[in-house]
């Protein structure tokens, strides 16, 4: 009986290429059988950058909101619109 093994292995190059290799096992060696190469989508990638930033410093935009009305707000279409460096008091 002959046994086939088959492996799978993704590798992501420095550039953000992704590399899928399938290996196939043979007389007790391993040949690539096939390479598939895949770009990342980039696309919405600065929105995704932009939600996790907004995430991150979310506490301080709720805190600045209360702040400048007096009260608590919700908000639904959060942006970023400016950054403003406070060079005195830069965290």
């Amino acid at each position: 009986m002959l046994k086939k093994t088959l492996l799978i292995y993704t590798a992501v190059r420095l550039d953000g290429l992704n590399l899928l290799y399938t290996l196939k096992k043979e007389n007790n060696a391993w040949k690539v059988v096939k390479i598939e190469k895949k770009r990342p989508s980039t696309i919405g990638s600065e929105a995704v950058l932009e939600q996790a930033f907004l995430r991150a410093i979310g506490t301080e935009i709720f805190n600045a909101t209360k702040t400048y009305y007096g009260e608590t707000r919700l908000f639904d279409s959060e942006r970023v619109v400016d950054f403003v460096q406070d060079e005195f008091d830069d965290k």
